[in-house]
């Protein structure tokens, strides 16, 4: 199978519901926006493996958080940004039981309880942290880009717009939890 194809040559491509539209249409937008946070997850899950794996035991444990769990649960949110696209698309919803709005919000809730920062805070720091930075704001923009998606008439589920919501949440604290695990102070503002 090869790859280009030479159909999108002339700015139409085909959505994720299988209709020939403009590559100005806001299902590709959205498309575009979901792709966007999967790679800048996978950068992160790049710098996550490698601090993991350079990491001093002892460094990156801070009170019962540990950076070592960062990537497996960044690949996790990736899955599930996969499952929300495919319900957009008209499949089955992405957490018909809630299980994957928990699993973000007790994560998340953990780590506020540990590195929440007492004020605001420049992005950035330790390498994963400004990564996991990167792909919170794609979080945001897909966000942006899918309740855009709803205003002009695509049935979008509250609970996936609330689940992209919490996502940018756990990735803020996510990156705060990096820098605390690897001993980079943060600048606050």
């Amino acid at each position: 199978m090869s790859v280009t194809t030479k159909t999108g040559d002339q700015g139409r491509t085909v959505d994720f519901r299988g209709r020939r539209v403009s590559k100005a249409d806001i299902n590709i937008e959205l498309s575009g926006a979901f792709d966007a946070v999967q790679s800048a997850l996978g950068f992160a899950i790049v710098e996550a493996r490698a601090a993991t794996d350079g990491a001093d035991n002892n460094a990156t444990n801070l009170r019962g958080c540990s950076v070592t769990h960062i990537a497996g649960v960044l690949v996790e949110q990736q899955r599930t940004l996969f499952a929300c696209a495919g319900e957009l698309a008209g499949c089955a919803g992405f957490d018909p039981d809630g299980r994957r709005m928990a699993a973000l919000e007790d994560c998340t809730a953990k780590l506020d309880e540990r590195v929440a920062p007492a004020g605001f805070v420049l992005p950035g720091g330790s390498e994963l942290a400004a990564r996991i930075d990167l792909a919170r704001v794609a979080a945001r923009a897909c966000e942006r880009t899918v309740a855009a998606a709803r205003d002009d008439g695509l049935p979008v589920s509250p609970e996936l717009l609330a689940w992209l919501n919490r996502l940018s949440d756990f990735l803020f604290l996510a990156a705060r939890l990096a820098n605390a695990s690897l001993g980079v102070e943060e600048t606050a503002v």
